[in-house]
């Protein structure tokens, strides 16, 4: 795969779709359709409808009726507390407590340290 996959540092995280995957500091998350769904900092996480979803805790995004905020195929998209934030084939794309970062493949992307980890 030749696909640019970097670390928490603010580079890009791609998945295959060569959508960029960044970190929590503010930057987007995009999943395969490329709506942004943002961090818990109060930027907006969008639905691929564009409606805003936004959460105010760290802990899981709800939406407004206390639900679950899911992305197309059902799967949680979780906040930066070390929960999952999962693409549409339900892997993991995990965060900076040093889980793995994986591409829909099940692949391993790059560690928090930046080194590479080959594919």
């Amino acid at each position: 795969m030749c696909d640019n996959l970097q670390d928490i540092s603010g580079h890009n995280l791609q998945d295959i779709s060569g959508h960029n995957l960044q970190d929590i500091s503010g930057h987007n998350l995009q999943d395969i359709s490329g709506h942004n769904l943002q961090d818990i900092s109060g930027h907006n996480l969008q639905d691929i409808s564009g409606h805003n979803l936004q959460d105010i805790s760290g802990h899981n995004l709800q939406d407004i009726s206390g639900h679950n905020l899911q992305d197309i195929s059902g799967h949680n998209l979780q906040d930066i507390s070390g929960h999952n934030i999962q693409d549409i084939s339900g892997h993991n794309l995990q965060d900076i407590s040093g889980h793995n970062l994986q591409d829909i493949s099940g692949h391993n992307l790059q560690d928090i340290s930046g080194h590479n980890r080959s594919i």
